[in-house]
């Protein structure tokens, strides 16, 4: 409880790293042709992920200070059926 959270050990997945918890996720959440929104820019390999999971991006913009472009991500919502948000990869 670290953390302040009691997880039954059921719940819990140990990976070997950051991008097989992602792989992890993504496939959890998505389904083959499906839309992702990811920031930009983006680490190399979440792309390569998202493409061998035959997944569509849509970039949102990140700036170094302001972070997230909030705009971007909701017109991003309004366009695209973006079905998750792939938070690891800049």
């Amino acid at each position: 409880m670290a953390a302040g959270m009691a997880v039954p050990i059921d719940e819990v997945v140990v990976t070997g790293g950051a991008l097989e918890a992602l792989t992890l996720c993504v496939q959890t959440v998505t389904r083959p042709g499906d839309v992702v929104a990811i920031q930009a820019p983006a680490f190399y390999a979440t792309l390569q992920i998202l493409d061998r999971l035959r997944l569509k991006a849509v970039e949102i913009p990140v700036h170094p200070k302001e972070g997230l472009d909030l705009s971007a991500l909701a017109d991003a919502l309004k366009q695209h059926p973006i079905r998750g948000q792939c938070p690891i990869g800049s």
